[in-house]
């Protein structure tokens, strides 16, 4: 199929997908936007920015064809966020949660993004741009408990297949690892506590954490940090991508606990029960707040 043929699909099948959405929403993931064409097209969202997406990439597909991703954290981050917020993206991608973050904020916020592939990094950069949020910063780092190198596997490669569920062409989903691989990427990692402490942080309202598997062990080098501002947490629980990193999701939910962090489901708000995830740790988004603020 020529690319002339594939943009147009992908325009026309817009207009159709936007009347049938919820009917055809699986049938657009698993077949229809492969027939698209790969390109980056500049489109309006439902949340008051705009941000460049693919209607045949894995990730941004959903922006292109619906105005919108994932609409339940959305509108649990936008319920959470005040303006004057200070927010960290952990696992920016494209960066349709720090551009939200950034809408809700505002200038008086701020939102510092990490994203630690390159050329995602590069996507990132140009919708903070496009949108004019001077407030949002981007870091092209991965984040950690130890500060040094180590290696980025990136997407489209077998390595990733596991953690994407099943989908080799996973758009931005790839992770951080100690052990190199052929298509491995060596990229710097910092301690958050750091970042922190050289950025004079006076305040910190919100973390969004979703950076396949490296989560227990970014929280870790930002533990100080946690402690005395006790942001609210919003984090994936992911056990084959956690496992991957030699951690476990009771490993992640006992050190939030310990904390002192209340653990709810971002699906149902209910408070989640400790014993539960030991029993079935299911992947699942969690809203983790501290016990002072309840």
């Amino acid at each position: 199929m020529s690319n002339s043929w594939r943009h147009y699909l992908a325009k026309a099948g817009r207009s159709w997908i936007f009347r049938w959405e919820n009917r055809h929403r699986q049938f657009i993931t698993k077949h229809f936007r492969l027939w698209c064409e790969d390109s980056e097209v500049l489109c309006h969202t439902n949340r008051n920015f705009v941000i460049y997406a693919s209607p045949h990439d894995y990730i941004s597909h959903r922006i292109f064809f619906f105005h919108e991703y994932n609409s339940r954290l959305s509108d649990l981050i936008q319920y959470s966020l005040r303006p004057g917020y200070v927010c960290w993206d952990l696992g920016a991608e494209r960066g349709w949660f720090s551009l939200l973050m950034a809408s809700i904020v505002g200038s008086h916020g701020r939102v510092d993004a990490f994203e630690a592939y390159q050329p995602t990094h590069q996507k990132l950069v140009k919708n903070i741009n496009e949108n004019h949020f001077h407030w949002v910063s981007a870091h092209n780092v991965g984040v950690g408990d130890k500060q040094g190198d180590f290696f980025f596997v990136p997407p489209h490669t077998d390595e990733t297949k596991h953690i994407s569920g099943g989908h080799k062409d996973c758009g931005g989903i790839g992770y951080v690892s100690k052990i190199q691989t052929p298509s491995s990427i060596q990229i710097p990692i910092i301690k958050l506590d750091d970042f922190a402490n050289e950025q004079s942080l006076s305040r910190l309202d919100f973390i969004k954490a979703d950076i396949e598997g490296s989560e227990l062990s970014a929280f870790m080098g930002a533990k100080y940090t946690i402690q005395t501002y006790k942001p609210a947490l919003l984090v994936e629980y992911n056990e084959p991508a956690l496992q991957a990193n030699n951690a476990t999701v009771a490993d992640l939910d006992l050190f939030l606990r310990s904390l002192d962090y209340q653990i709810f489901s971002a699906t149902s708000m209910q408070v989640i029960d400790r014993n539960r995830i030991i029993v079935d740790p299911e992947q699942q988004d969690v809203l983790c707040i501290h016990q002072s603020k309840l």
